[in-house]
């Protein structure tokens, strides 16, 4: 009995570590961190057993307690500690998702060109966002994106506002009809009246700059008269695990991938305190030092895409405008990452910027504790008043930049 229950054990071992040198790191969960240690254990406990050393059975039972013992460190470590999660696992996803995983939003093919990037979720599909504070449905059009349906025919006197971005702009943390574009357009209508203004929301969770041209290139034909590029802190880092415009190639993802001990990283919370506070690692798996040379060439690369954004919205008649959202951390501490980047675009180049850190503090500070009442605690999206302000804090600066 004893034989064969290791034997389905390791069967099964085998069978998940088959998925993760299929599928990369983004399989693991704590259920295959207990059976690569069990695996790994039974197969070196036979191995003792069948070389026939004389004292097999010590050598056995103490590989079996150091197991045991592993096995209680991680739990420990993953659901007490939980010091080095990630960001996902903190809001209470039970997956590793590696940084280095572009999204599944792009489809590198799409017939009859075999060299078309398609941009956006599944056209006409729909998923739960869901996390340990909350669950919303998003709903996306014909075109893969969180919105209704566009004619790409505009009526007479129409503005078109396309809202570029990632998760932030998509609405994650919030209703089909609370995030910052809809709330915008909604602005916009009190205003002007209905159906003079629309505003769509072309946000894409995990989205980055470079991603955000081809969905630019994409939207061009529902005749933005205004293009919305909302950008955040997390735009370097993205770059950093991604690289800039060479990440796609004839219509295809040339992904770069993480080192060869990622697996280790994703499934052993021993092994990622023995990387991160002994070798210093960060969450990229890089060390500082390369993170600190990657990041000035990632910072010239999200400066050149924004540009180039900029560019192509020009070329088709649109204006462009180029909106910082701060993360909750950067409210809470006060510590602007981007900063001294923004200010370098703001001194260097004649971009229209909406800087909203001013504006959503005075917001925020006026109506109470902005982080319990703006923003999720775990998640770190905005809840749906604080997309409201937002949408509040750009709406006052187009108009004002109108004037």
């Amino acid at each position: 009995m004893l034989h064969l229950i290791s034997f389905l054990v390791v069967k099964v071992f085998i069978q998940f570590t088959i998925q993760v040198l299929k599928y990369g790191s983004n399989v693991i969960t704590f259920k295959y961190t207990v059976l690569f240690y069990l695996g790994i254990t039974i197969l070196f406990c036979y191995a003792v057993y069948f070389s026939k050393i004389k004292r097999y059975k010590g050598i056995v039972v103490g590989a079996l307690s150091l197991m045991l013992m592993m096995l209680i460190a991680e739990t420990v470590l993953r659901f007490g500690v939980k010091t080095k999660q990630t960001y996902l696992e903190e809001k209470g996803g039970n997956v590793y998702q590696s940084p280095y995983r572009q999204r599944a939003y792009i489809k590198e093919k799409k017939q009859p060109s075999d060299d078309e990037i398609v941009w956006g979720y599944e056209a006409n599909s729909s998923r739960m966002e869901s996390c340990s504070e909350f669950s919303f449905q998003h709903n996306y059009n014909d075109e893969g994106i969180r919105d209704e349906s566009i004619s790409v025919e505009k009526n007479e006197n129409e503005v078109r506002l396309l809202c570029l971005g990632d998760s932030f702009t998509e609405g994650v943390g919030t209703s089909q009809d609370s995030t910052w574009p809809q709330l915008l357009e909604l602005k916009y209508d009190q205003k002007y009246g209905s159906n003079k203004y629309t505003c769509i929301n072309a946000g894409v969770a995990g989205s980055d700059p470079i991603d955000e041209y081809y969905m630019l290139e994409k939207m061009l034909k529902y005749q933005p008269d205004l293009v919305l590029l909302c950008i955040n802190s997390s735009e370097p880092k993205d770059i950093v695990t991604r690289g800039g415009f060479e990440r796609y190639r004839n219509g295809k993802l040339n992904q770069k991938y993480g080192p060869f001990w990622e697996p280790l990283f994703a499934l052993s919370y021993i092994f990622r305190h023995v990387m991160m506070d002994v070798f210093h690692y960060t969450f990229e798996l890089k060390t500082p030092r390369q993170m600190e040379s990657e990041f000035m060439n990632a910072y010239q690369i999200l400066e050149n895409a924004i540009f180039e954004i900029e560019k192509l919205a020009q070329q088709n008649k649109a204006d462009f405008v180029l909106i910082y959202t701060p993360s909750e951390y950067e409210m809470r501490t006060k510590d602007i990452l981007m900063d001294s980047f923004m200010e370098h675009l703001a001194k260097t180049s004649n971009l229209k910027i909406i800087y909203t850190i001013p504006c959503l503090d005075q917001f925020m500070f006026e109506n109470g504790n902005y982080i319990d009442k703006y923003y999720w605690k775990a998640d770190r999206h905005f809840n749906s008043e604080g997309y409201n302000i937002l949408a509040d804090c750009i709406f006052t600066a187009l108009e004002h930049n109108k004037e």
